[in-house]
């Protein structure tokens, strides 16, 4: 596994691994759905949580792309994890941000744990032309996080 330094990290030291962010996102899921109802795990199935995980968030513009790119594998990925920790999400944080669909804005926010800063104009129309070429939907906040993964994850093609 390849790590990488990008020049837009928010922290010291910080390296940009889809793999890893993808865990965390997951994990933020997780504890966000414990939040909204701790008892989750046994009201519903692993396809119920997943499937709801795949098409009522919206989603940041890397796990977007890594949709695109991989769909299969997000959605094995996804369901696999989340049916091996999904009875810990009371021990997880949220690390990333959870933005619902406007359909279900009746849940609950949970705020995370870490606040990221936003993307600069120049990052945003950095990856404009991405968004436009892969059709992603533009969230409503692009961190710089986001926009590194990004980066990262075209680079690589």
């Amino acid at each position: 596994m390849k790590l990488i330094r990008p020049q837009l990290a928010t922290k010291e030291n910080q390296y940009i691994d889809v793999k890893t962010y993808f865990k965390k996102y997951l994990q933020s899921y997780l504890r966000w759905m414990y939040e909204q109802n701790n008892d989750f795990m046994s009201a519903l199935s692993t396809d119920e949580i997943t499937n709801f995980f795949l098409n009522q968030i919206c989603h940041p513009l890397w796990f977007q792309f890594y949709l695109k790119m991989v769909p299969f594998r997000v959605v094995v990925e996804s369901s696999n994890y989340i049916e091996k920790y999904k009875k810990n999400a009371s021990n997880m944080m949220v690390e990333l941000p959870i933005n619902l669909k406007k359909e279900n804005k009746n849940l609950r926010p949970v705020q995370p744990c870490i606040r990221y800063k936003a993307a600069t104009a120049k990052q945003s129309s950095d990856v404009a032309p991405i968004i436009k070429r892969y059709q992603l939907i533009k969230p409503d906040e692009i961190t710089d996080v986001d926009v590194a993964i990004l980066l990262e994850m075209v680079k690589k093609l």
